[in-house]
């Protein structure tokens, strides 16, 4: 096999850079055929980008730099698209989707199919916020311009989807995959704060409206859970344009059954962006300590630079 470059463009700003460069490496150290190469947004890239008129190049875009030309090769685009075209395609590829709807004018929910409660959430939100749990005969589609300026409602639709019960306090796991290889999984349980949620009843009593366990008064944990990464591998392999990922899955409590809640595609390097410091120095753990990533993303590297570089 002859020579082939690999080209990763990356943001200082949410991830260090460091990181891409130890993958770069040690994908060469692995393949001394494979040229590695990082380009770094803001910088002039001078190497990376005439390398790639010298050799097939697979480009990786974890984030997208500016004015870097794509003269030579395959590409795999970081590009963020609503949360339903991405569940859409998921759920049609055989993936565990728990059953979502875009709102329109015209929807009403039928507590006899989705149940008595649903989770409601922006296509184009963020780490859990203004995603709200509602009686499902009351969910209405509303206009964009009705909800306050700060609201995700405003630049796109809102979704409601099945409520998934993961116990009497919300769980959900977040995995990062990188060329459809997971790279690590953390564990977040909302368990204080509020009284547990033992069943939907509870919604009906008033102890908790707040379903979602992200960063804001969580337990954090690595987590090594073999399914997990399974799942995550299979949502990566069906979503192969997308270089990196952060998988959200949820597990039912009385069922043990894995779903894809939502997949985030870009913004979500949390090795080393800043929210995934700060949970690891404040929970204390170490995610490449506790996986070793970084040499499980230069062999993923390796491969599908010898698979995709043109």
């Amino acid at each position: 096999m002859g020579a082939r470059n690999a080209i990763l463009l990356i943001s200082p700003h949410h991830m260090r850079d460091s990181d891409f460069h130890r993958i770069a490496r040690r994908a060469r150290a692995l393949d001394p055929t494979l040229h590695a190469y990082v380009a770094v947004n803001g910088r002039r890239n001078r190497t990376a980008r005439w390398a790639q008129l010298l050799r097939p190049t697979l480009h990786v875009e974890v984030e997208p730099v500016e004015r870097f030309p794509h003269w030579r090769g395959h590409k795999l685009e970081s590009v963020i698209r609503p949360k339903q075209v991405t569940l859409a395609l998921l759920r049609d590829r055989g993936l565990p989707v728990p059953a979502f709807v875009e709102l329109q004018p015209d929807t009403r929910l039928d507590p006899a199919h989705w149940g008595d409660y649903v989770v409601v959430k922006p296509a184009y939100g963020r780490r859990g916020a203004f995603v709200w749990i509602h009686r499902t005969e009351r969910v209405r589609f509303k206009a964009r311009e009705s909800y306050p300026e700060d609201h995700p409602g405003r630049l796109g639709p809102m979704l409601a989807q099945r409520f998934i019960h993961t116990g009497p306090w919300p769980v959900s796991y977040r995995v990062l995959s990188f060329l459809a290889e997971p790279l690590s999984a953390v564990r977040y349980e909302l368990n204080f704060g509020q009284p547990p949620i033992l069943s939907t009843a509870d919604f009906a009593a008033g102890k908790s409206i707040n379903i979602v366990a992200s960063g804001k008064r969580a337990t954090i944990n690595a987590c090594h859970e073999a399914d997990l990464m399974e799942l995550a591998r299979r949502v990566h392999e069906a979503l192969p344009d997308r270089p990196v990922l952060g998988i959200d899955l949820i597990r039912e409590a009385a069922t043990g059954d894995l779903y894809v809640s939502e997949v985030n595609e870009r913004y979500c390097w949390n090795l080393s962006n800043e929210s995934g410091q700060k949970i690891q120095a404040q929970f204390g753990f170490n995610l490449y300590q506790e996986f070793d990533p970084l040499e499980r993303a230069a062999q993923a590297l390796v491969r599908a630079t010898r698979a995709l570089a043109r």
